[in-house]
């Protein structure tokens, strides 16, 4: 393979990427294959104690990511990810994070309720900062509609497997192997010889197993049990004791991590594969199973009913049950266990099966492709300024403007030809559509962004031009050229005091009107009412006022300065409100701005974070309730030079 040029990539992971498990499995696959094809990847590592971190472990990642050069993509492992949404949350502007989610935090089994609910809501905020994400399964891009991730953020990058010699299963396998100290006892002819390889913990189902295993008449099985032994050792007691309990103990082996030797020699003894796990991002081991032709029985969660049970049904490679469903599980065991006929037929359609899986090497250029879309462009994808966010604010963008003042701007313009209008942070071109529904007549448009994903959002029509451009510093004074009137929406509160006088010398000097819409005032009104509402106002207002890109932006003071601002240079100002004003039935647009309100607050005083979250808390409950109603205030601005 030709090596494309060099690209950079930082990957954040939680504890030792050689860690024996299915996702960090997948981690060290991907980062293999990126270098493989030219990319350079720096692995970042965080500390272990994620997904539930120390202060310690927060502030090392914080720091982690502060020293990551601006403008570079880091693809942060979930594990890790969603429990940091003020640490991302205060890099998103500069760095193009992209979150890799194996299944959501909160998936976790045997959660405390409370815990697990923490989990979401701390995961659903950091998911809706980053730029992308990407998944391991169709099953975990569905999953994630309950964090708020839309599917156009969305990108499926399945683990591919290794080809891998079929399993001579422990008739064929004990005729050349050496014996081995990881087998209960030599293979009896008869029995089979079941593998199970997962991390034991809850949600691996190894109790259920045994349980069901216990109620099958014939013991003639025997089960190896291949995973770390370490991670819950709860978990690991009460497997113990349950196989004294049911006298199971000659019959299954707790074998414990394998280095790769190992599994695959317990995979070629294996006759039947088995997997009763509760929730899977996957299914790795299901897949490298089917890879040596094994059949299987498993859980329908993650991809593996995909993998085992593909149209049509004559060629399912195993049984597929309800995650958690005894009964299945043990006829499952029962039919298949007795019924050599059974698994030989199962094992037949899983050697055709593994000439279906995909590869590691069509999986790492999937990463490559999501990783170098998301981070074409510049800027933060954070929700202010997604194409959801985008579309989901027009219509009350549309609705709250002033038309008097549009229309009055209008009037002052020359209308003996076509108007030339310079639209400035345009977005996907709403600025552009409501100037047309307000009766603009013919005009000649260039939309300048510096988000070409967004532009390309834009109507096309030959009298529309569209511009990806960095408008931060106003480098290139020509786009102004010509221009009759400069228009833009929902910008003059992110800006400098500088900048914007910058752009009145810009629009001066060439007289050219101005008019610029939704400029935040600094007033937002919630109801019902709540006691901490005047602490995350005025915390939102100081944020307001951090660097967004150009400069100290000037916040709820924009209407003002801008005013100000253009009345030196000789313009005549017009101002109007046009406050949002937002009923019950706005449950997504309310959400994103409480989400975000929260998110700006904790950046501003991360040791009110218990505050904050418990007003988060609350004002979402009322939008789910259809209780809430928010006024953000904005004001309208149009100026004209008074010679016109």
């Amino acid at each position: 393979m030709t090596p494309r040029r060099s690209t950079r990539l930082y990957v954040a992971i939680p504890g030792d990427l050689e860690t024996r498990t299915g996702g960090y499995g997948y981690d060290r696959r991907i980062i293999a294959g990126l270098r493989e094809r030219g990319w350079s990847v720096l692995v970042v590592r965080l500390d272990d104690s994620f997904p539930f971190p120390s202060a310690a472990a927060r502030a090392q990642a914080a720091a982690v990511l502060a020293q990551i050069p601006t403008g570079s993509t880091v693809l942060v492992d979930g594990l890790a990810l969603g429990a940091l949404p003020v640490e991302v949350g205060r890099e998103a502007a500069r760095l193009k994070i992209v979150a890799l989610v194996h299944h959501p935090l909160a998936a976790e089994t045997g959660l405390d309720p409370a815990l697990a609910a923490e989990l979401h809501t701390s995961e659903r905020r950091a998911l809706g900062l980053v730029r992308s994400v990407v998944v391991t399964s169709r099953a975990t891009a569905v999953r994630l509609a309950d964090y708020g991730v839309t599917a156009d953020r969305i990108t499926v990058v399945e683990p591919g497997t290794d080809p891998a010699p079929l399993a001579r299963g422990s008739q064929g396998a004990s005729l050349s192997a050496e014996p081995s100290a990881l087998s209960p006892q030599s293979p009896v002819p008869g029995e089979v010889a079941l593998l199970c390889v997962a991390t034991m913990t809850p949600r691996k189902g190894y109790e259920l197993l045994l349980t069901a295993l216990a109620a099958i008449p014939q013991r003639n099985w025997r089960l190896t049990c291949a995973g770390s032994l370490d991670r819950d050792p709860a978990t690991v007691a009460r497997v113990r004791a349950q196989l004294r309990d049911s006298g199971l103990e000659d019959r299954v082996l707790l074998a414990g991590d394998m280095d790769a030797p190992a599994l695959g020699a317990q995979y070629d003894r294996a006759d039947l594969f088995v997997l009763p796990t509760l929730y899977e991002g996957y299914g790795m081991a299901v897949a490298e199973a089917l890879a040596r032709g094994l059949p299987v029985i498993s859980t329908a969660t993650g991809a593996i009913e995909d993998l085992v049970r593909p149209t049509p049904p004559d060629e399912a490679a195993g049984i597929v049950v309800p995650p958690g469903d005894l009964p299945a599980l043990r006829d499952a065991l029962f039919r298949v266990v007795g019924d050599a006929t059974l698994r030989s037929r199962l094992a037949a359609n899983a050697r055709r099966a593994r000439q279906r899986l995909p590869t590691w090497e069509a999986a790492a250029a999937s990463m490559a492709e999501a990783l170098e879309a998301s981070s074409r462009g510049d800027g933060a994808p954070m929700a202010g300024f997604s194409a959801e966010w985008l579309a989901l604010r027009e219509p009350v963008d549309h609705a709250a403007r002033s038309l008097d003042l549009t229309r009055a701007l209008l009037a002052t313009l020359p209308g003996d030809r076509p108007l030339r209008v310079l639209d400035l942070g345009a977005g996907s071109g709403s600025n552009l559509r409501y100037l047309l529904d307000a009766g603009t007549r013919r005009a000649d448009f260039l939309l300048i962004d510096h988000d070409p994903a967004l532009l390309a959002l834009v109507p096309k029509a030959p009298w529309i031009e569209t511009r990806c451009m960095d408008l931060a510093t106003l480098a290139d004074p020509t786009i102004f050229d010509g221009r009759e009137v400069v228009t833009a929406s929902a910008l003059l509160d992110l800006v400098s005091d500088q900048w914007l006088q910058a752009l009145a010398a810009l629009c001066a000097a060439r007289g050219a009107a101005v008019l610029f819409a939704l400029t935040y005032d600094g007033l937002i009104g919630c109801s019902p009412e709540d006691p901490d509402d005047g602490l995350i106002v005025a915390l939102v207002n100081e944020h307001q006022r951090t660097d967004k890109g150009f400069g100290p932006a000037l916040g709820p003071d924009a209407p003002g300065a801008a005013a100000r601002c253009f009345e030196q240079f000789g313009y005549k100002v017009q101002r109007a409100r046009s406050d949002w004003r937002l009923a019950p039935d706005r449950r997504a647009l309310q959400q994103l701005l409480i989400e975000g309100w929260a998110q700006a607050a904790t950046e501003i005083a991360p040791a009110r974070a218990r505050v904050i979250d418990g007003w988060r808390d609350r004002r979402l409950a009322h939008v789910a309730a259809g209780w809430s109603e928010i006024v953000v205030g904005h004001e309208d601005f149009a100026a004209f030079r008074s010679r016109v």
